[in-house]
């Protein structure tokens, strides 16, 4: 039985052949897709799931009462953002990841991403402790907020299989 050290890596070995034209920044829904696959061929079931995710960037001690405390992907179904992107064909904000049903895990291989995302999408620093370089725990053990949506897995669904239609095509 592979670790879950050697799932991971080769899932982003998978993701590297199958996807170079992705930054592996903004690779949630591959990244959650192909650890799914990798999973599977060891006897391991992960279901996608998409929607919220937000990590803590500044620590209690340093909450000024006025700055956000939190970065991170909030799926808002309703939205004119996510109206508009959607109907364009891209991705809204959301988060996805890989989930195992049996035993309540959140499998995210773009946790460690999060600090590096802070910056380069709000210019905001992160203070607080990085999350690990993947993440692999219950839902009970786990220092963030993940809110899994029906309609964003839904639409993460679709958004890959149809990006997986058109890569054939080409």
């Amino acid at each position: 039985m592979a670790t879950r050290d050697e799932i991971v890596a080769e899932a982003r070995a998978l993701f590297r052949r199958s996807f170079p034209e992705i930054n592996e920044h903004q690779a949630c829904l591959f990244l959650a897709c192909c650890v799914i696959k990798v999973a599977e061929k060891y006897g391991i079931r992960l279901v996608l799931q998409a929607g919220s995710c937000f990590w803590r960037r500044v620590p209690d001690e340093l909450d000024d009462g006025v700055s956000d405390t939190r970065f991170g992907y909030e799926w808002e179904s309703d939205s004119m953002d996510t109206v508009i992107n959607v109907a364009m064909g891209n991705m809204p904000e959301l988060h996805v990841w890989a989930g195992n049903p049996i035993t309540q895990e959140v499998v995210d291989l773009t946790s460690g991403f999060f600090p590096t995302q802070c910056k380069t999408l709000t210019g905001k620093e992160w203070l607080s402790p990085s999350p690990p370089d993947y993440l692999w725990r219950s839902t009970r053990d786990v220092d963030a907020e993940y809110r899994p949506s029906r309609d964003a897995t839904e639409l993460a669904t679709f958004m890959f299989s149809n990006y997986l239609r058109h890569k054939r095509r080409k």
